[in-house]
């Protein structure tokens, strides 16, 4: 009886230790599971990160926001009404567009101010949807485009764009907000 004792109470402290061991090294799965989980997510994080900025730095990009410029700064000086004057030029490119060979229509297309226009817009759209969709933190982004760079919204954007393009204002508003949360000055400007 002895033995069948000491031989249940062996297994019962077996089971234990094994248990325990089991316990232990669910423990360091779910940890080592969670660590994995949260790599992904930075490197999703990154690769969103570094495609917005590899688009912004093209050189179609750089044109377009150089021409968008460049638009605000000729007719501004002089006291133009921006939106009357973009509706004229969308109307004579759309003339010219029409009486082009077929071959030299894209050419055509990708230089008008309008192209250049949805252009930034939908970079833009794209980048306030990732922020929309919590895809990446608001640090992240307004590290790399602060309210002196979303400026372009107010200024020609919105004021040149449909009226969905309207809701861009609220992705400069949360630069602006971010800035004065980390302490940097209040660059807004006028919509």
């Amino acid at each position: 009886m002895l033995f069948v004792t000491i031989g249940l109470c062996a297994a019962a402290i077996a089971s234990a230790i094994f248990a325990g061991i089991s316990s232990h090294n669910a423990k360091k799965t779910n940890q080592n599971a969670e660590e994995t989980n949260q790599n992904a997510e930075k490197a999703r994080q990154q690769k969103i990160l570094y495609d917005l900025m590899f688009e912004y730095r093209t050189v179609q990009m750089l044109t377009a926001v150089r021409s968008l410029y460049e638009f605000h700064e000729e007719y501004t000086k002089k006291g133009k009404n921006l939106k009357a004057i973009y509706e004229n030029t969308e109307r004579v490119d759309k003339e010219k567009y029409r009486k082009l060979p077929e071959g030299e229509k894209n050419i055509f297309l990708k230089n008008t101010l309008n192209n250049q226009r949805r252009l930034v817009s939908q970079f833009y759209a794209i980048m306030k949807a990732t922020l929309d969709l919590k895809l990446v933190p608001p640090e992240y982004i307004f590290r790399y485009w602060h309210s002196g760079t979303l400026r372009i919204i107010p200024e020609i954007i919105g004021p040149l764009g449909q009226d969905n393009d309207k809701y861009l204002y609220k992705l400069f508003d949360q630069a602006i907000a971010y800035e004065k949360e980390q302490g940097g000055d209040d660059k807004q400007v006028e919509k």
